[in-house]
């Protein structure tokens, strides 16, 4: 909702705003923004990478896994005797 305030501006209501914000014409608006800003966009990638795991990431998991399954054989080795 649009108000005139007494100095000839309007307020548009934070329901409003977040509506406008929340639409798809917007944040197309946005998108084509950001790419004329190549410093916005790599913090935007590398936020979003920072919840995915890399390759190297996966090989440490991998890894300590068969070291872990390993020492288990070893104790299960020992319970068998």
């Amino acid at each position: 909702m649009l108000t005139n305030n007494s100095m000839g501006s309007y307020m548009v209501s934070r329901e409003k705003l977040l509506e406008v914000v929340k639409s798809r014409e917007f944040l197309t608006a946005v998108a084509v923004e950001l790419t004329k800003h190549p410093d916005l966009m790599r913090m935007i990638a590398e936020a979003a990478l920072g919840r995915v795991a890399m390759k190297e990431d996966l090989d440490k998991l991998r890894s300590e896994m068969r070291e872990e399954i390993g020492k288990l054989r070893e104790e299960m080795g020992k319970l068998r005797e």
